[in-house]
C-alpha cells in the first residue's frame, strides 16, 4: 500500500510539473523607440525566439502608410532559429517630416505561414531643439565668449 502511494504522488507531481512542448512556436518583441528625430535614421530592432522543436525560419515585413518614412529594409527573414534561440535583425527608419507615424510589423513563421505575429507602433516624430537653453543662457554663452576673446587679446 506504501509502495502505491509513492507510486500515485509520482505520477501526480510529474503531471502537475510536465513541461508542454510544440512543434511549432514561437515569441515575437520589437525594440519600440517611442520618438525619434527628423532626418535622423533610428534602428527597429525585431527579436523572435523559437519555443516550438523544429528550427524555423522568420519573414519579417515592416510598413507603414505614410510616404514620409522611409524603411531601409523593409522586409528580411531571421533564422535558422533552433529551439530556445533568440536572434534579432534591424531595420533603419528614418521620418521626413515632424508627424506621429504608425509602422506596421509582421513576423511569419517559413515552415508554418498560418503562425505569424503583427504589432502597430506609433512612433512620433518631431525636429531637432535644444530647449534647455532658452534666450538668456544664449546671452550669457555670448558674454563668456566675448570675456573669453578679450582676454586672449591681452596675452
Amino acid at each position: 500500500m506504501k509502495r502505491l502511494m509513492i507510486l500515485i504522488g509520482l505520477i501526480f507531481f510529474a503531471s502537475v510539473n510536465a513541461a508542454e512542448f510544440y512543434s511549432l512556436k514561437f515569441t515575437t518583441w520589437v525594440g519600440e523607440p517611442s520618438a525619434a528625430t527628423v532626418g535622423k535614421t533610428i534602428n527597429l530592432p525585431v527579436y523572435v525566439k523559437n519555443e516550438g522543436l523544429l528550427n524555423d525560419s522568420y519573414s519579417v515585413s515592416i510598413t507603414t502608410g505614410s510616404p514620409n518614412v522611409l524603411i531601409e529594409t523593409p522586409s528580411f527573414t531571421i533564422g535558422p532559429v533552433k529551439y530556445g534561440e533568440v536572434k534579432s535583425l534591424s531595420s533603419k527608419i528614418t521620418f521626413v517630416v515632424a508627424a506621429d507615424s504608425n509602422i506596421n510589423i509582421v513576423v511569419t513563421s517559413v515552415v508554418y505561414p498560418s503562425a505569424s505575429w503583427s504589432k502597430t507602433l506609433t512612433i512620433k516624430s518631431g525636429l531637432a531643439s535644444m530647449p534647455e537653453y532658452d534666450f538668456f543662457g544664449m546671452v550669457q554663452i555670448m558674454i563668456l565668449v566675448f570675456i573669453l576673446l578679450c582676454m586672449s587679446k591681452k596675452l
